[in-house]
């Protein structure tokens, strides 16, 4: 496992499934995926800050992106294997589009689910439709996210 946590950037990268990461207040939690809980997942703040830099009673304007993703691969790929639990693309590495998995998570925030609002993100950045949070006992924002959402992609905003 790769974690992260600085006051800009958390991440979680490696076999996390069905864990639980506390990475100075935000809080990744993994779920299955089709190589054993293999997933990379990131919260970047983009502007503003997050508790405790920025108080969890007056957090101001606070604008993330969430990815998450887990196994990658092009159409098409042509591995071949060479024994002795080697593989290898070769130069088959395929074609156009990229598939890649979209993976489930719980992301909780240190901010009032009530001043948070996030969306599903095309290709391109644009917002599609609301993604939903719901309060946790201490009333931080949980963000479900997961194969339903379509995208790899979120925007959190809170004010």
């Amino acid at each position: 496992m790769v974690t992260v946590n600085t006051a800009k950037s958390k991440a979680v990268i490696g076999f996390g499934g069905g864990k639980r990461f506390d990475l100075g207040g935000v809080v990744i939690e993994p779920g299955d995926t089709s190589q054993e809980g293999f997933s990379a997942i990131t919260v970047t703040v983009m502007e503003g800050g997050l508790p405790p830099l920025a108080p969890p009673s007056s957090p101001g304007r606070c604008r993330l992106l969430i990815t998450a993703a887990g196994r990658r691969q092009n159409t098409n790929w042509g591995w071949e294997e060479l024994g002795d639990d080697r593989v290898t693309l070769r130069s088959n590495w395929g074609e156009p589009p990229t598939l890649v998995e979209v993976i489930p998570a719980r992301i909780i925030l240190p901010l009032p689910a009530e001043s948070v609002q996030a969306w599903a993100l095309d290709e391109r950045g644009q917002r599609r439709e609301p993604v939903p949070f719901s309060p946790e006992q201490n009333g931080h924002a949980v963000l479900p996210i997961g194969p339903a959402n379509r995208t790899l992609w979120y925007e959190v905003v809170a004010r």
